[in-house]
């Protein structure tokens, strides 16, 4: 099961980005999967793990950006390889 589109807003936090989320899953070996292809082709994927209502998902993300322009870069790439992408804070 995969959500691209459930992005919600972080709580504030001393280290403040934007990343590129192409997934969400609610196990952990299919968010696994999507992160090693991501990383094998050379992006800095890495899986969030998100808690509510005693339900757990798995957001896939790429990077770790300053700006949401430097994140947009990113999220142009990984759209025209074909995955579903959503810029989050």
């Amino acid at each position: 099961e995969i959500d691209a589109d459930f992005c919600p807003i972080p709580k504030a936090s001393s280290e403040m980005y934007y990343s590129v989320q192409v997934g969400a899953f609610s196990e952990k070996k299919n968010a696994d999967i999507l992160a090693q292809k991501l990383l094998q082709k050379g992006y800095p994927a890495f899986i969030e793990e998100s808690y509510s209502q005693a339900k757990t998902s798995y957001r896939v993300r790429v990077g770790k950006a300053n700006t949401r322009q430097e994140a947009a870069v990113v999220e142009n790439q990984l759209a025209q390889e074909g995955y579903p992408t959503r810029i989050c804070p």
